[in-house]
């Protein structure tokens, strides 16, 4: 899988296929309420002080021969980095 999304990023850079400008991201983004849960510690499991925070479908997938892409290019423009893809 790492070898496919390798050369089809080298693809991507080269041609500009699959490349979207920031009014078509725009366009995916949907307004959703963001729901959040705190876990408390029930001593055998440690939790996190943060919560845990859900948005249910934050981005307009419908029609997309690439999902993966457009989340790629979103974190790229808030400046985070390929970590998500490979293990996390």
């Amino acid at each position: 899988m790492y070898a496919i999304e390798t050369l089809k990023r080298a693809v991507e850079r080269i041609t500009g296929a699959g490349t979207r400008t920031p009014r078509e991201l725009g366009a995916r983004l949907r307004e959703r309420n963001a729901q959040t849960w705190r876990f408390e510690d029930d001593g055998a499991t440690p939790n996190n002080p943060l919560p845990f925070v859900l948005c249910r479908s934050p981005v307009a997938l419908a029609g997309s021969s690439d999902p993966a892409a457009i989340f790629a290019q979103l974190f790229a423009a808030n400046g985070w980095g390929d970590s998500w893809r490979n293990g996390i």
